[in-house]
């Protein structure tokens, strides 16, 4: 065989195994699926705007869990994205920062990526779904994770 041949031979070796698209496997497939809890209907105030916000974000691919919770006045929004996608956070939260303002034109809409935020939203959501708090409570602590967000920015 002539070196040209091998040549050859490599280069068809080269391309055909670049050409292979990788594939999912299920494990990897669970991981891409945004986290994040609807609140029923049967809470203090009406939580259709969070769960709304939350539908809207499930659809960017770099979001991986999402918090909201809402009073009638203000909205808060938290979520994380995927490590290798922080490299342009700003950029991201900036964009969703602006469609959410527009979606939401009747709220106060705060976003955030504070991981204190998220576990706070969290901790709301779960006492939103139980009944566990007042109405006067929860504006009471949305006011206070608005405040808390805007100290991080």
């Amino acid at each position: 065989m002539s070196i040209r041949n091998i040549f050859v031979l490599c280069f068809v070796l080269l391309l055909s195994a670049c050409q292979k698209e990788p594939t999912l496997d299920t494990s990897e497939q669970e991981k891409s699926e945004v986290e994040f809890k609807e609140i029923t209907a049967n809470s203090i105030i009406e939580q259709a705007p969070s769960n709304q916000a939350k539908k809207m974000l499930q659809n960017y691919e770099e979001v991986t869990k999402i918090n909201a919770v809402n009073t009638t006045k203000d909205l808060v929004i938290a979520f994380e994205i995927e490590h290798h996608e922080r490299i342009s956070l700003n950029q991201f939260e900036s964009v969703l920062k602006e469609k959410m303002k527009k979606s939401f034109e009747n709220y106060n809409v705060q976003l955030s990526t504070d991981k204190k935020i998220i576990i706070e939203l969290e901790q709301l959501e779960s006492a939103i779904t139980n009944r566990s708090i007042s109405s006067k409570e929860l504006n009471k602590k949305i006011k206070d994770l608005i405040k808390l967000s805007k100290e991080h920015t």
